[in-house]
């Protein structure tokens, strides 16, 4: 075939970015519901020029050009723009009573005037959503963006479903090591088991996962054994959020096995090994004998006896993970 009769796609390239500069300027609207459907616009225009990038490829090679990456850099600042605001104003109506509000924001509430906390997530889902594909489709190119926009955000939301202390606490960093710390947060109160089901979390958490499977997770692992810390306490929850928690640590796991391996020992309720390299006798310990410290009610030992199965099928996952070489 003549090389004349592949399609280059200039004209459709032309249409969809066209398309994705209109949805950006509607993404300022103050119309929840045209912000939510700009969102799925957006995303349907990244993927398809991703695939017009990826027949290129495929087609001439790595020196051919991809339409995704300057659509990238020209609309994604409106879409880091709008996960902040919206991410701020979830935050505030979280942590804000009705006691707390002025009279004009308590009267626009009443009236519907106001986006309501399911309409605010649900745009965040969206736009995390966008930032998840761009991780898988990108090769790489939108790593910058996600360390440097997306996980803040990501971030200050799991720490505001630990009772918001360690997301406004600047001397968590220096104890995340600490999984006894975590523990405590979590399983405090129930006010931190029933935050951990909002619909916000399973978001995060699929964002995450994507991030360290696609080809930006080998640049992102310097923040494995923080983050990966800060996630261990979320094994004890069930169902979509459990199953999600579990996929985004063996996504971790499979770039950096031993990150997380000391704090999952902790968290199993097995002495650390003398022997770190037999690995095989690491767990001898029984989950149902997993103590803490202090008197604990039969309903937080149930959350404990999971938390220990949970670390005990990663250290079992951790074991499964063939050799990789030394960089």
């Amino acid at each position: 075939n003549d090389d004349n009769d592949i399609p280059s796609f200039a004209k459709e390239i032309v249409a969809i970015n066209c398309i994705l500069s209109r949805c950006s300027y509607f993404m300022y609207n103050a119309n929840l519901q045209i912000q939510i459907s700009c969102c799925d616009i957006i995303l349907s225009g990244f993927q398809s020029l991703g695939k017009i990038g990826s027949f290129r490829k495929m087609r001439y090679g790595e020196a051919s050009s991809n339409p995704l990456l300057p659509a990238i850099a020209e609309f994604w600042p409106p879409m880091i723009t709008r996960l902040r605001s919206t991410s701020s104003s979830l935050l505030t109506a979280k942590t804000l009573s009705r006691s707390d509000l002025s009279i004009g924001q308590i009267m626009a509430t009443d009236r519907d005037e106001a986006p309501s906390q399911r309409g605010l997530e649900i745009l965040i889902s969206k736009l995390l959503e966008i930032a998840s594909e761009l991780c898988l489709i990108s090769d790489g190119f939108f790593v910058d963006r996600f360390e440097n926009d997306v996980y803040p955000i990501l971030y200050k939301h799991l720490g505001d479903f630990l009772h918001g202390r360690a997301g406004r606490n600047n001397d968590f960093d220096r104890h995340s090591q600490s999984i006894v710390l975590l523990r405590k947060s979590m399983l405090s109160s129930d006010r931190g088991i029933t935050e951990s089901k909002s619909s916000i979390l399973c978001p995060i958490l699929i964002c995450l996962e994507c991030a360290y499977k696609s080809t930006c997770g080998p640049s992102l692992a310097k923040w494995i054994p923080s983050l990966g810390t800060f996630l261990l306490p979320f094994l004890f929850l069930e169902g979509d959020v459990g199953d999600a928690v579990d996929k985004t640590l063996k996504a971790m796991l499979t770039i950096d096995s031993d990150a997380l391996w000391r704090n999952l020992h902790a968290l199993y309720g097995s002495e650390f090994p003398s022997n770190p390299v037999k690995r095989s006798d690491c767990r001898h310990g029984n989950s149902s004998d997993v103590v803490l410290c202090g008197k604990r009610s039969r309903q937080h030992q149930s959350y404990d006896v999971a938390l220990s199965r949970k670390a005990g099928e990663l250290l079992d996952f951790i074991k499964s993970l063939p050799e990789s070489n030394l960089c």
